[in-house]
């Protein structure tokens, strides 16, 4: 016996469809009404329903946007220690270099950058947005200063109070 089933046409097929979207959306109207009636029957219920789902959407999100706000705030920090020592004003740049020589030589002590009265004068000048103002001023009244950069590796509270202590008690 040789059975052949008819193959679908075109009307069939887009009968099938409308028909399955009809039963889709007809389910859907009749979930929708039941929610209804169960939310007018019970409204404290649901009410706390709904409150418990929107907290559990609420903090993950809540948490998400305090953390990008703190990647924000803290991407420009260097993480790292520094010291800035200014020197007297009549100190040169000579004298400086020799003194940065000489901190450069300490263990406790990973780096350390010169930075000219005229150099701060000039980002002072750049930054702060009194050109006209320090352009009146006939001498440059900021000292030369060191930044300070100490070793991180073994730092305790005791070595960098004491790195401190022997930056201030230089005579420079």
């Amino acid at each position: 016996m040789n059975t052949r089933r008819a193959q679908p046409t075109a009307r069939s097929r887009s009968h099938t469809f409308k028909h399955r979207l009809v039963m889709w959306a007809l389910h859907h109207v009749q979930a929708f009404i039941f929610s209804l009636g169960q939310f007018c029957r019970n409204p404290l219920a649901s009410f706390l329903t709904a409150a418990v789902i929107g907290i559990s959407l609420a903090l993950p999100a809540g948490f998400y946007v305090i953390l990008e706000n703190a990647r924000h705030i803290t991407s420009g920090w260097e993480g790292t220690v520094q010291i800035t020592a200014f020197l007297k004003l009549d100190i040169d740049d000579d004298s400086a270099k020799k003194l940065i020589e000489q901190l450069s030589q300490r263990n406790d002590i990973a780096d350390v950058r010169f930075i000219s009265s005229a150099e701060a004068l000039e980002e002072y000048r750049r930054l702060s947005g009194f050109a006209q103002a320090i352009d009146a001023v006939q001498e440059n009244p900021l000292p030369s200063l060191l930044l300070i950069h100490p070793q991180l590796a073994g730092l305790a509270g005791q070595s960098a109070d004491g790195l401190l202590k022997a930056v201030q008690g230089l005579p420079e």
